[in-house]
């Protein structure tokens, strides 16, 4: 089962020790917990049969990524502009980077040939832009919510080729006319009693 989620072997512990330690766990976790439809997103796109990755190699390189920037002081404005701290900013700077491997690997139809090209991509953003990772998830969860977002949607009533002469006036009622129509339509079938 540690291969569904993207380890090499069934043994974790060789790929999280490999570079970063506990520090790849918690990364993949902040993300789970605090962008999980992102993330699940990113799990289900991992899992396509043309589009496969592994998640948690893939997690586990950005979030060495994101080690190698901050000891080398590329994270430090993001850092002290964050009220709560070194922690998050790298999590969040990390989630943006799995995003970004996601949304491009989504829209530009990677596979796993395209890997090393999609983690240059996030190492450039990282080192000299890395608010843009971080707001590039944020814009995530809102195209996210807006595409899931029901009041969005504009439903219409169908005529397939039915009179409506007996249609009463507008002001009359709020009830829509599939609503009325299909009301006036069961009271007019006899009920069928039990015998």
């Amino acid at each position: 089962h540690w291969e569904v989620l993207g380890f090499q072997s069934g043994d974790p512990r060789t790929d999280l020790n490999r570079s970063g330690g506990v520090l790849n766990v918690v990364q993949l976790f902040f993300m789970f917990a605090h962008y999980y439809d992102l993330f699940k997103a990113a799990y289900r796109l991992s899992q396509d049969h043309d589009q496969q990755f592994p998640l948690a190699c893939v997690s586990i390189n950005i979030t060495r990524m994101v080690l190698d920037c901050l000891l080398s002081g590329r994270l430090s404005e993001l850092c002290n502009s964050n009220d709560k701290g070194v922690l998050d900013t790298a999590c969040h700077v990390h989630s943006g980077g799995l995003y970004h491997f996601y949304y491009r690997w989504r829209t530009q139809k990677r596979t796993i040939r395209d890997t090393e090209l999609t983690f240059n991509e996030i190492r450039e953003l990282m080192m000299h832009n890395p608010a843009q990772l971080v707001e590039g998830i944020v814009q995530g969860v809102v195209d996210l919510r807006t595409k899931s977002d029901a009041s969005r949607l504009e439903f219409t009533d169908l005529d397939f080729g039915g009179s409506r002469s007996m249609q009463p006036a507008a002001e009359e009622s709020s009830m829509p006319d599939r609503l009325r129509n299909y009301l006036d339509s069961s009271a007019e079938q006899p009920s069928k009693e039990p015998a």
